[in-house]
């Protein structure tokens, strides 16, 4: 089976370098230290991609946000019977600040990050993974199984858990259910632990990371201009070696091929910055609104919880 282990190494080994790609921008120095970016060709080539994936993803994930926190109306209900409504209590709070608190942030972030590119590059690790293992199973003597579907299973959710379990380590929100666990009960503990990532989440959003994704949109928007030049100059230069009939026949057909490349890259440009200049003139509006409204849900939800707790009080539990 040495081919089967090959493969999981191989496997492993882009799960770390894809967690550590994640884990960098929490590990580097922010702004102050930063360099600009103008003039990156690498950066240009994927200004469209990356201008068009920021403001899909702010647009997805408001509208998560704004579903997850019209929610908590109902988390008293679905914890049923609650031994310990004053620690349901402490627990909400501790959730939402965890969203702002440094360390909570910087492994969320890193999880967003990983499953981004765990998104991006699902297929190649499924494919490499898969086929060693049948590679591994064909030289036992074993036919062909199709394993493709159990690798893209056992790698996704395999990876998210891991990533789920490193922010909750992070949380004290979990540390305080794992504390008091047991005098609040163990089916409402349940139910906790997945209102507690949602509110973590929620707070992160509406506070850290749609900031972030302004931030990130409107540096965007400012490289677009230089981005499109530095793209129209490096398409000049290969155009100019695929049209030299001077030059090595392979050498025009791969500057040929680059042209196609860059011209496609540039293309939408200017229509995914012009979109985005629009979405940026109300953002900051829609980022105050959404955390007022968020800031009220969770309020509404800590007076629901003090509620339950003047009942249970007067029941004598």
């Amino acid at each position: 089976m040495q081919e089967f282990k090959r493969g999981i190494v191989v496997t492993m080994g882009a799960l770390a370098l894809l967690t550590a790609a994640a884990c960098a921008p929490a590990q580097q120095h922010r702004k102050d230290n930063l360099q600009a970016s103008g003039g990156s060709l690498a950066l240009a080539t994927r200004l469209g991609t990356e201008l068009q994936g920021t403001r899909e993803r702010l647009s997805e994930d408001t509208k998560k946000a704004q579903e997850s926190y019209g929610a908590f109306a109902g988390y008293p209900a679905a914890l049923g019977s609650v031994g310990d409504w004053a620690t349901v209590r402490e627990i909400y709070v501790a959730a939402d600040e965890a969203g702002r608190t440094e360390g909570t942030v910087k492994r969320l972030e890193a999880a967003r990050g990983s499953e981004r590119l765990l998104n991006t590059h699902l297929d190649t690790l499924v494919n490499n993974t898969a086929s060693a293992v049948n590679g591994a199973l064909k030289k036992e003597g074993v036919g062909d199984v199709q394993v493709w579907g159990s690798v893209r299973y056992g790698l996704t959710q395999g990876l998210r858990k891991a990533l789920l379990d490193e922010v909750r380590s992070a949380n004290d929100a979990h540390v305080l259910l794992m504390d008091r666990g047991e005098a609040i009960g163990k089916k409402p503990t349940a139910t906790l632990e997945e209102q507690i990532d949602t509110i973590t989440f929620t707070s992160y959003f509406v506070f850290v990371e749609i900031e972030d994704a302004r931030e990130a949109m409107a540096r965007y928007v400012e490289d677009a201009d230089d981005a499109q030049s530095t793209l129209d100059d490096a398409i000049a230069r290969h155009e100019a070696v695929a049209n030299d009939e001077q030059a090595d026949k392979g050498a025009r057909k791969a500057a040929a091929g680059r042209v196609e490349q860059l011209k496609a890259a540039r293309a939408p440009i200017q229509t995914e910055a012009e979109q985005a200049r629009k979405r940026l003139e109300t953002l900051e509006e829609e980022i105050k609104q959404l955390q007022s409204d968020y800031q009220k849900a969770l309020y509404q939800l800590i007076e629901a919880v003090k509620v339950e707790e003047e009942k249970a009080a007067g029941s004598g539990r």
